[in-house]
Formats: structure tokens, C-alpha cells, sequence
């Protein structure tokens, strides 16, 4: 008896480590060149281009992929806190561009993904200033820019979960551009969007910059060596 009962707790055990030893599927989020695993947080400090005193802080937090019906969905829970000194300011939603998916097999369906607690719809497209986003979570039916009065006032907070649904399930994918919608902002218009450092160009941005710079150098040195051999 006591040979069988070893027997069967030898073969749990094995059984057991078997099932353990089973990886889960790799999954992960990139942005600003950090990679961010199950519950890690992505923390986002916005400030308005137009209007300096309305601002925002989102707090995007990795709670790891979905089974079932959302078995190829990426979860997130959000917290957005209106920072901003404009006392009628109010964030009516936030978005961000996917990119870099890997395996490039597998593309984003902005169709089936969602969004839930303050902002009840998910959306893409414009959400204003130049820019276009893949992915927005909005207080506005179908629309990413708003036009509502919706969403956190100063000192307020907008929270709920997001889902974003892909053909199949990535291994990682990147989040760039992210942006908010403002409304009720001081400058002009009312409305506003607000970026990352206050809209500081991206370093491809900043690349383009340079380039631009050199060649103006070089074009000025060459009128000047043109300028001096004209003289003599």
C-alpha cells in the first residue's frame, strides 16, 4: 500500500512540474525605449503646446493579455489625473499610435478593442492639433476629438480599463505619440492637446532637425568662400 501511494505521489509530483514547466506566452509594451511586462506601469506627464497650464499625468498600467473572447486582446487599466492649473480645463480622452508589433503577422483591430469607466468608447483618427492617433479612449461616441465637456477637471481623475484586440496574440508591440484632448482650455478655441514634455520633438524629429541645421551651415560657409573669391 505504501509503495502505491508513493508511486502516485511521485507521479503528481511529476505531473505537476510538468504543468508548471509550461511557459507562458511571452508579452510585453514598449514605449520611450522601455520595455513593460504584466503590472508594470507606463507614467506619461502631458502639457498643453497651446495653453502651458492645462495639463495631465496618465498612468497606463500592463495587467497582461486576455483569455476567452479577449484571448488576443492586451488589458490595461488607466488612470488619468487632471494636473492642470486652467481651473475650466477638462481631459476629455487620451490616445497613441501601436507600432512595431511583433510577429509582424499580426495587426491591431481597433473594431473589437474597447474601453470602459470614464471614457466609454474606443476610436481613431483625428484628436486635433495635426495629430492622428491608432487608438483613442474617449467620452465621445465615435470621435477622438472631443468636443464634449466631459472627463476629469482639475484635481480629478478619469479611470476605467482598455483592451487592445489584435488579429492574433503578439509577443510586443510599441506605444508612441500618446496625446490628450483637452476642452474648455484658456487659449484660443477653448480646446487644446497636450504631449509629453510639453511637445518636445521625438528624436527622429530631432534627427531631421539637425540634418536641416548642417546643411543650412554648410550652404552658408560655401556663399561665404563664393562671397570672398568674388572680391578677390
Amino acid at each position: 500500500m505504501k509503495l502505491v501511494l508513493k508511486a502516485a505521489t511521485a507521479a503528481i509530483a511529476i505531473m505537476t512540474a510538468s504543468v508548471t514547466a509550461i511557459p507562458a506566452h511571452a508579452a510585453s509594451v514598449v514605449y520611450d525605449g522601455t520595455t513593460y511586462n504584466p503590472n508594470d506601469a507606463i507614467v506619461i506627464n502631458f502639457t498643453g503646446v497651446q495653453d502651458p497650464n492645462s495639463s495631465g499625468t496618465l498612468t497606463l498600467t500592463f495587467t497582461g493579455t486576455g483569455t476567452g473572447a479577449q484571448a488576443n486582446d492586451y488589458l490595461f487599466t488607466y488612470s488619468l489625473l487632471n494636473t492642470s492649473t486652467s481651473p475650466s480645463t477638462n481631459i476629455s480622452g487620451f490616445g497613441f499610435n501601436i507600432t512595431d508589433i511583433v510577429p509582424s503577422g499580426s495587426t491591431f483591430d481597433l473594431a473589437t478593442s474597447f474601453s470602459t469607466g470614464t471614457y466609454t468608447f474606443a476610436a481613431d483618427g483625428s484628436i486635433s492639433g495635426g495629430y492622428s492617433v491608432d487608438f483613442c479612449a474617449a467620452s465621445n461616441q465615435n470621435s477622438c476629438a472631443g468636443g464634449e465637456n466631459n472627463g476629469p477637471t482639475p484635481g480629478g481623475t478619469a479611470s476605467g480599463t482598455i483592451g487592445l484586440e489584435f488579429t492574433s496574440l503578439p509577443d510586443s508591440f510599441t506605444i508612441t505619440q500618446p496625446v490628450i484632448r483637452m476642452q474648455n482650455t484658456a487659449n484660443a478655441g477653448g480646446s487644446d492637446i497636450g504631449l509629453p514634455g510639453g511637445g518636445v520633438p521625438e528624436p527622429a524629429t530631432w534627427a531631421m532637425m539637425l540634418v536641416g541645421f548642417t546643411g543650412i551651415g554648410f550652404a552658408m560657409r560655401r556663399r561665404r568662400k563664393l562671397g570672398l573669391l568674388q572680391l578677390a
